[in-house]
C-alpha cells in the first residue's frame, strides 16, 4: 500500500492482492536461498504460477485498456511483491546459510527499510491527495 500511495494516488486501494503478492514474493525468496536444498520434483509448470501471471497480466490490461472498469492498483501488486522479495530472504527459514545469503539479508532488508522510510516521509509532506468525502458513510 505504500508503494500505491506514492505512484498512484488517483486509483482507489482496497482489498488485500497486495499482501497475497507479498506471500509470493516471500515464496520466491525462500526458493532462492534453498534452491540447493531443494527436491526438484516440484520445478513442472503449475497451475499456480500460471494463474499469478494471468492474474497480474489482467490487471494490468484493465488498468490501463479497459475504459469502464474499476482501476486496478497495480502499484499495490508490485510493491507487495517487492516488499516479499525482500523481506523474504533474511527473515524466512534457510536450511543452509551461506555467507552470500546472510549478506543479501542484510542488504535486502536495508532496501526495504530504505523504500520504507522515504515513503513514509512522502506520505507526510505530499499534499496533492485527493480529498476524502467522508459524508456517505459517516453523516454529523
Amino acid at each position: 500500500s505504500l508503494a500505491h500511495s506514492v505512484t498512484d494516488v488517483d486509483v482507489a486501494l482496497a482489498g488485500a492482492s497486495g499482501g497475497c503478492y507479498a506471500l509470493i514474493g516471500a515464496h520466491i525468496a525462500s526458493v532462492i536461498v534453498n534452491w540447493k536444498e531443494m527436491n526438484y520434483q516440484c520445478t513442472e509448470g503449475s497451475l499456480l504460477r500460471n494463474s499469478a501471471v494471468g492474474d497480474t497480466g489482467l490487471a494490468i490490461y484493465r488498468r490501463y485498456f479497459e475504459e469502464e472498469v474499476t482501476k486496478v492498483g497495480i502499484s499495490a501488486h508490485i510493491g507487495g511483491m517487492i516488499a516479499g522479495l525482500l523481506l523474504g530472504i533474511p527473515i524466512l527459514k534457510n536450511v543452509n546459510i551461506l555467507t552470500w545469503e546472510k549478506t543479501l539479508g542484510y542488504v535486502t532488508l536495508s532496501i526495504y527499510l530504505c523504500f520504507v522510510g522515504f515513503s513514509m516521509i512522502f506520505n507526510g509532506v505530499y499534499e496533492g491527495y485527493p480529498e476524502t468525502d467522508w459524508s456517505k458513510c459517516c453523516p454529523s
